[in-house]
């Protein structure tokens, strides 16, 4: 195969067909794993803010956990259903969730470490806010990669209300 160098029409026609194969991806079904994940971190939220309110018992922050049993179950299922393209913007999507993936497990470690070395209990009710930070930094660069505008752009507020309520709640009880 004859290598040479693209002129600026064929690279940005380039560039664009592979952001327009990446969202067609999403589409076709690499994109449920991103909807796997949000159902599962929105139903375990509901879940565990139910629990927490109607209990007033902070042990059930502990729920938070679960989340890490739902990785285990998405990657056997890519295993057994590996995409028939992957493109470099496949790839940095991929890239991108697994450093959110990192950032809650550190988060945890971190949690887990201070209750340890100072002898606190830690109840990880800071899970739902950072969880609404790292998810809405994760949707938006995932957004900004694929030119998807309403990714970019809606999960800074929302993010921003739902801290700002969680703030509130605090300061009340």
């Amino acid at each position: 195969m004859e290598e040479r160098q693209l002129n600026e029409k064929e690279s940005l026609a380039l560039i664009t067909q592979m952001i327009n194969t990446s969202k067609k991806n999403m589409e076709i079904g690499q994109g449920n794993y991103l909807l796997v994940w949000g159902y599962s971190t929105t139903a375990l939220s509901i879940i565990l803010f139910a629990l927490i309110t109607l209990t007033h018992n902070l042990v059930w922050s502990w729920g938070w956990m679960l989340m890490f049993a739902v990785w285990p179950v998405i990657s056997y299922w890519k295993k057994q259903q590996p995409p028939k393209v992957v493109t470099y913007t496949d790839k940095v999507i991929m890239q991108v969730w697994q450093v959110m993936g990192w950032m809650f497990i550190i988060t945890f470690l971190t949690t887990g470490t201070i209750e340890f070395i100072f002898g606190r209990y830690v109840d990880f009710i800071l899970m739902l806010p950072l969880s609404l930070i790292y998810c809405g930094l994760g949707v938006s660069i995932t957004g900004i990669i694929v030119q998807g505008r309403w990714m970019i752009y809606s999960p800074p507020p929302v993010s921003l209300h739902h801290n700002y309520l969680y703030a509130n709640d605090a300061d009340d009880g």
